[in-house]
């Protein structure tokens, strides 16, 4: 009796230890977010910056909302790999694969793929 007592509790405390092993390796996908980017002129210069950091490189996650916003200036957008994103609204998508056109004080919003590839992504703004 005092065996079995011991083997159901050594096998607990070995369950409860592979399990917390486990739990601390697994890295939950962070929360969708939007990042909001405006183009606008900074001490006589056009510049694309994040809005909340003003650091020009758009830092983004899979599933993330990527809002560019023209301040003061229609701006024209070209993207080199278009499979990146998908449009929040029909007219946020991108002509012809793309390059988009967007008037000044008005917003344009991508929502990076779930699948879009890891990596680097330059875009034109001009």
């Amino acid at each position: 009796m005092k065996r079995r007592i011991f083997t159901f509790l050594s096998a607990a405390v070995l369950l409860i230890l592979v399990g917390g092993f486990i739990s601390m390796n697994y890295a939950p996908t962070p929360s969708p977010k939007v990042i909001s980017i405006k183009i606008q002129k900074v001490e006589g210069t056009w510049r694309v910056m994040n809005a909340e950091t003003a650091d020009p490189l758009v830092k983004a996650n899979r599933k993330d909302t990527i809002v560019w916003e023209a301040e003061g200036t229609d701006v024209s957008f070209q993207f080199n790999n278009s499979d990146l994103f998908n449009p929040v609204k029909e007219e946020d998508a991108l002509v012809y694969g793309y390059t988009k056109y967007v008037k000044a004080g008005k917003k344009f919003k991508l929502k990076i793929k779930d699948n879009a590839p890891f990596g680097e992504y330059p875009y034109s703004v001009f």
